[in-house]
């Protein structure tokens, strides 16, 4: 097992007593099939947690939005989106996303050289360093604070 799969599976389990069932190397229509059968499940919780820990798909820079990198093929972020986007059971209930999608272009230029002194000649060794804001996580919410709360009402009407 991964161990960032691990220590979240493990941060869930202990903080918030959630069972985790990790998926490994999900192909695209794998992913898109786990997620849409979840709306056909009669089970309804008040969070619904997507973690994501994959790979930035920068290949194609024509394309707008983010894209992760599935075992075969990219997918939008907002594609996972629409995927929940006024469904049950996810009306109404807070959907966190949490996506670790390594971009491994930031490591190319982000490089130093050392020479290791020998017995033989001196050998150059390429260090790859991690840029220094490597370790962010930004969180934003789309809809106001006050919105939600009148989506909510509105729910509990119908």
């Amino acid at each position: 097992m991964d161990t960032d799969t691990l220590i979240l599976t493990n941060l869930f389990k202990d903080t918030m007593n959630v069972t985790v069932k990790p998926h490994h190397h999900m192909k695209k229509e794998e992913l898109l099939e786990e997620i849409k059968g979840i709306t056909e499940k009669k089970e309804e919780f008040e969070v619904y947690f997507f973690v994501f820990l994959t790979y930035l798909y920068n290949e194609d820079k024509t394309t707008d939005g983010v894209r992760i990198q599935c075992y075969d093929d990219p997918i939008s972020l907002e594609e996972i989106f629409d995927l929940v986007k006024d469904k049950p059971p996810f009306i109404g209930k807070q959907k966190i996303f949490l996506v670790q999608a390594d971009d491994q272009t930031i490591l190319r230029g982000a490089t130093k050289t050392v020479v290791y002194e020998g017995e033989e000649t001196p050998l150059p060794i390429q260090i790859h360093k991690i840029p220094t804001d490597c370790d962010r996580l930004v969180m934003f919410q789309h809809c106001p604070n006050s919105c939600t709360k009148i989506c909510i009402q509105q729910q509990q009407v119908r």
